[in-house]
């Protein structure tokens, strides 16, 4: 992992766009190499169309534990901005209404 960071920043760095953008362009021509693979591997539309549509959950633990973790972190704390104001001791209705509710500064005027 270092040695690509390192990779990374010399190329951002010491290379020009054109360099940047030709690398990015082959990193993307893998991304289209996965669909196409995907296609060439003849999956059953039918399954894949009926998955899309009705979930199927295993009831195991990892099941579970794939549930809990895909909405905790789509429910994750810095999403509610308004939890942290709850606990406030001394804002009254009138202040907390004249907050930002994404930064808890004054509301503009």
């Amino acid at each position: 992992m270092p040695l690509a960071a390192l990779a990374v920043s010399l190329l951002v760095l010491r290379g020009s766009f054109g360099r940047v953008e030709h690398l990015l362009l082959a990193l993307s021509a893998v991304f289209v190499a996965y669909i196409v693979s995907g296609l060439l591997a003849h999956p059953d539309w039918a399954a894949a169309g009926r998955g899309l549509v009705v979930p199927n959950l295993p009831l195991t633990r990892a099941g579970i534990l794939t549930v809990v973790a895909t909405i905790g972190t789509t429910l994750a704390p810095w999403a509610w901005p308004s939890s942290s104001r709850t606990s406030s001791t001394s804002a009254s209705p009138r202040q907390t209404c004249a907050t930002n509710a994404w930064t808890s500064s004054p509301a503009p005027r």
